[in-house]
């Protein structure tokens, strides 16, 4: 069938079940990647987040679900030009603050703040349909209360009061609403989502309210946990007496892929990045995966460390914030990367090649008789 003749096609589909249901391959509006600064898990969920289609992003309390949200924002609005949307089922986002302003949160973002599960998904369903935003998010999935559930708490039950239907029924039509951008950009698309241990079972393991369709409807999962928070040693003097006062400077946050469909690495894979909260070298606000790293690069070669120094090509730094702030300048973070990736195919190849060898021996030959 020549292009043509599918166009021809497609139009009396969508002419006769009365809305955009069929494009060609051809028409479709071009996927844009947001980059979120953070280079290795860009790298892993395939140079950035997809647009187009929902990612996951789930964790539990207080890991950086919220405050990566407000730096993605940011991103999108700078790649596709557009405002972004936030529904805050939460409670009141305090954009006063310089807490959301620093983490990335464009001044005009629109946001709601609703905890009604019918008012939510109707706000969201417009959102997506009116084609006027570069992202929208939900924040989170947990949050949103039926009108028959306004006195139940986060952790009961994935689709007890009948929060699974609506939300499952939402998830499933977000590819028809977005069939409607005929060309524009697909917005970058969001929902946070609170784990919880399983009140029936601990050892059950996590469970999430709001039904099944958000575990195969994204394509994107992304799970965030909270590994620590570094601080430094603050040496207080007064009235003759010194003290010493713990400064934090930025929490460790772990991510792993749950699901990725979007190229890149598979299910399982994970690593780390810095929010830092207040530093010398960066500013409050800001994510970086320089600690991870360092951690590869020294695996990789790339760094050697004697002591407190540090040695990056063949310049010596004393201590990791000397070295962090090189690498940050120097696209040092990307160098040790990709070589301790390209290390590690290549180990990989020579396993293959090893065990192909050992089955090619292991097969007799032909043997004059």
């Amino acid at each position: 069938m020549s292009k043509s003749a599918a166009k021809k096609l497609v139009k009396d589909i969508n002419k006769r079940v009365g809305r955009r249901a069929a494009t060609v391959a051809s028409d479709l509006p071009v996927v844009v990647r947001i980059p979120s600064t953070i280079y290795s898990l860009d790298k892993a969920i395939g140079g950035g987040w997809p647009t187009g289609t929902p990612v996951m992003l789930e964790g539990h309390k207080g890991c950086g679900k919220t405050t990566l949200l407000f730096h993605l924002a940011g991103q999108a609005r700078a790649v596709i030009d557009k405002p972004a949307a936030i529904i805050n089922t939460e409670g009141p986002i305090e954009v006063q603050s310089d807490w959301a302003s620093q983490c990335g949160l464009p001044d005009d973002t629109v946001i709601f703040s609703e905890g009604s599960l019918e008012t939510v998904l109707d706000i969201a369903r417009e959102l997506i349909r009116s084609t006027q935003f570069s992202f929208i998010a939900i924040d989170s999935i947990a949050g949103m209360r039926p009108a028959s559930e306004e006195d139940k708490g986060f952790e009961e039950g994935r689709s007890r009061g009948g929060r699974a239907v609506p939300i499952n029924t939402f998830m499933c039509s977000i590819a028809g609403y977005l069939a409607q951008y005929d060309g524009e950009p697909y917005p970058l698309i969001v929902f946070t989502q609170h784990l919880y241990q399983s009140p029936g079972s601990p050892q059950a393991g996590f469970v999430k309210s709001g039904g099944r369709a958000q575990e195969y409807i994204p394509k994107l999962m992304l799970r965030l946990n909270r590994q620590g928070t570094d601080e430094t040693d603050l040496k207080l003097k007064a009235g003759g007496k010194s003290s010493v006062h713990k400064d934090r400077t930025h929490h460790e946050i772990g991510w792993r892929i749950q699901k990725n469909q979007c190229g890149g690495k598979p299910e399982g894979s994970q690593g780390s990045f810095c929010l830092f909260i207040e530093d010398d070298i960066y500013k409050r606000g800001t994510f970086s995966d320089v600690n991870q790293a360092i951690v590869l690069g020294r695996m990789a070669g790339v760094i050697t460390q004697a002591g407190s120094y540090y040695t990056y090509k063949d310049k010596r730094y004393h201590g990791i914030a000397q070295l962090a702030h090189v690498l940050e300048a120097a696209d040092g973070i990307k160098e040790c990367i990709d070589t301790y990736e390209e290390q590690v195919t290549a180990a990989r190849q020579r396993v293959r090649e090893g065990r192909a060898t050992k089955a090619s021996e292991a097969i007799p030959g032909d043997q004059d008789s």
